[in-house]
């Protein structure tokens, strides 16, 4: 059994993402799959995330923790 998984995200990250994974020869979702099941495999993040900017390297994991908190709390 499947169920359906929704999530927002911005319209010009899905598009970007979609021009990707077509050149790569799958979709976007099917990533979103694959994440998820190396997710549960390994039952840790499958990459390192890292900061883009010096902001985000100031921000600090706590902090985006707590900021993620204070999102989904919103919801």
């Amino acid at each position: 059994m499947t169920v359906l998984l929704r999530c927002r995200v911005e319209e010009r990250l899905k598009e970007s993402a979609d021009q990707i994974t077509e050149r790569m020869g799958t979709t976007t979702e099917e990533v979103v799959r694959m994440f998820l099941s190396a997710l549960v495999q390994g039952r840790k993040m499958p990459f390192l995330p890292a900061a883009e900017t010096e902001e985000d390297e100031m921000l600090g994991p706590v902090e985006r923790r707590r900021e993620m908190g204070e999102v989904f709390h919103e919801n």
